[in-house]
């Protein structure tokens, strides 16, 4: 079954990946042809060359490393359901660092593009900052070493909260 928003069915794809794969037409011809976008009839052909199914994949990442914890994910949901808290209220009651990411008003062929490049598909939430998804972000409330990854200023908390200077972690013992 395709998605809702899928600018092809199935049976299109397949005619599609024909038309390329089997009777040699011009990606470009095809895509205007089926009013899609160059990377779209591009995929549907790879896929059918290499027999592949035309129907939609799963996007959910195939692993998550900097997932929230079962048990945080489990408290946020219980805040936000019993007491309606925000984003930055269930931070601060979770210990974690809240931020919020702007996305860029793209057009269909901007996001084909990305999504053809493979990097939403090994990265959590499906962009980076330092890499291609970058020039996309608008903007950024909160911390954006928490978007990156880890929020720095929350690990210097948290270090401090065991009684261990942030500096006294340098290896090197230097005092710059």
């Amino acid at each position: 079954m395709s998605h809702a928003n899928a600018a092809l069915t199935p049976r299109a794809r397949l005619r599609v990946a024909q038309l390329v794969v089997d009777q040699g037409e011009s990606i470009p011809e095809v895509a205007a042809r089926f009013q899609c976008s160059y990377t779209t009839v591009k995929r549907w052909a790879a896929r059918y060359a290499a027999g592949e199914s035309m129907q939609d994949r799963s996007s959910r990442p195939h692993r998550m490393p900097a997932k929230t914890c079962p048990a945080a994910t489990k408290r946020i949901v219980s805040l936000r359901l019993r007491k309606r808290l925000g984003p930055v209220q269930l931070a601060a009651y979770v210990g974690v660092a809240p931020s919020t990411v702007h996305f860029a008003d793209l057009d269909d062929a901007e996001v084909d593009a990305y999504v053809a490049t493979g990097e939403p598909l090994r990265v959590a939430g499906a962009f980076t900052l330092d890499g291609l998804g970058g020039p996309y972000v608008s903007g950024i409330e909160g911390d954006p070493s928490n978007v990156i990854g880890v929020s720095l200023p929350l690990l210097r908390e948290l270090v401090r909260e065991l009684g261990v200077a942030w500096h006294d972690l340098r290896r090197d013992g230097s005092d710059h």
